[in-house]
């Protein structure tokens, strides 16, 4: 809202209205998270050590929640037919932007 009453009061006009909003969400890949375990022997024959180690990695791929919104802000002089009925810019930079 204060957006849309800073955008429409920059470009000379007073009143507005919202039309074609649109709202998406989804998640994005942010990294893994990984966990290594596993076990090792080793042998001592003389002064040589001999030894084996057998691993395995678990990897998880993290998401986080993404979301967009879209609308279209259709501007009015005070004097315009559609601007009856439609925020006062002013009115909602007043009030903090709260409606």
């Amino acid at each position: 809202m204060k957006k849309a009453a800073e955008a429409t009061l920059s470009r000379g006009y007073t009143h507005f209205r919202f039309e074609q909003a649109s709202t998406a969400s989804g998640s994005r890949f942010v990294g893994m998270s990984s966990n290594t375990f596993g076990s090792a022997n080793a042998t001592v024959m003389g002064s040589t050590a001999y030894g084996t180690y057998s691993g395995t990695t678990i990897s998880t791929p993290m998401y986080a929640p993404t979301a967009d919104i879209g609308v279209t802000v259709i501007m009015f002089h005070a004097n315009e037919p559609g601007a009856q009925g439609a925020f006062d810019a002013a009115e909602v930079l007043k009030k903090g932007g709260r409606v």
